[in-house]
């Protein structure tokens, strides 16, 4: 257990190079922006900001197969809502809010298995699964992973283990040119944000319009321990750190923009189990926001909360 602290520090180190969102492919009509310093940090910044926000809310913590706070055993089946960020959505430069707020939650189905392994350890294996099957407006979303946990009793009521979990998740919507960010061009600081001759021949003629496509596949791992508080009620406490690959494909002008990098965070949670078959659970997760991707310039955190039920099989 020491060791595997020790490993996880020395990655939470090593997680301080800085990460900056950057564009991978195609040419912006605003690249003359991209040539002044001072107004390429403040737009990478807003973008790292609005991506890796919407990033940490979709990644997975598991609470109903986390070997370190749920002592029951056999397979799990349920449901888990992770709240979106509490804030309003992400203005750019022009002062234009990016159309990011279709819900408060996001749901998935998790599933899983709970049990022993070699050498008196506790495993814990899940995955997850979330589609919108209909778009409403271009919106749809789908979410996909797996979480595997390793720990150890230290004493009677005290485990001490380790997580790792990864997460896909693809994520459709008019989030830079919406028909009414069109029509409301004229109030940005800078109109030519939405310039209508590229809006009518590229977004017009779709369906829905301009959609954009957010992609994700993230990979984290996390060493805590978990407590007995009672009989059926165990709490957690986890730190680790997030391997960030993110990706943002504007339809309007057909750019490409990319996130890499390591994100530390923290995570409570408890959970009950009833009668040696309900499941209960309750979450609360944090990540740190590097200045690379704040758009104040300033490090800050991103909150989420997390809740669950389930039943053991």
């Amino acid at each position: 257990m020491t060791s595997m602290l020790l490993a996880l520090a020395l990655t939470t180190g090593a997680a301080q190079a800085q990460a900056q969102a950057r564009l991978i492919e195609g040419e912006p009509e605003f690249a003359g922006c991209l040539g002044s310093t001072s107004c390429v940090n403040s737009f990478y910044q807003f973008l790292g900001h609005a991506m890796s926000e919407q990033g940490f809310t979709f990644q997975q913590v598991p609470l109903l197969t986390s070997s370190l706070h749920v002592r029951g055993q056999g397979a799990s089946a349920g449901a888990m809502v992770d709240t979106f960020p509490l804030t309003p959505p992400r203005a750019n430069l022009s002062g234009k809010e990016e159309n990011t707020e279709y819900s408060p939650v996001i749901a998935r189905l998790t599933g899983g298995w709970l049990g022993e392994g070699p050498r008196d350890t506790h495993i814990g294996a899940g995955a997850f699964f979330f589609w919108t099957p209909i778009d409403v407006g271009g919106a749809t979303a789908l979410l996909a992973g797996a979480d595997l946990s390793v720990s150890r009793d230290l004493t009677e009521r005290l485990r001490g283990g380790v997580e790792l979990d990864f997460t896909f998740g693809r994520a459709t919507a008019p989030i830079v040119a919406s028909p009414e960010q069109y029509e409301n061009r004229d109030d940005f600081a800078n109109p030519d944000n939405i310039l209508p001759e590229t809006y009518e021949e590229i977004c017009l003629p779709q369906p829905n319009g301009c959609i954009d496509t957010y992609t994700l596949a993230n990979t984290g791992l996390r060493a805590g321990v978990g407590y007995q508080l009672v009989p059926g009620l165990d709490v957690s406490a986890r730190v680790g750190v997030t391997w960030v690959h993110e990706r943002l494909f504007v339809d309007y002008d057909q750019t490409l923009w990319g996130l890499n990098g390591l994100q530390p965070n923290a995570h409570l949670a408890g959970h009950y189990l009833l009668k040696d078959r309900v499941q209960l659970g309750l979450g609360t997760s944090v990540g740190y926001r590097r200045p690379t991707v704040s758009e104040s310039g300033q490090g800050g955190f991103f909150y989420k909360f997390q809740a669950a039920f389930g039943v053991l099989i």
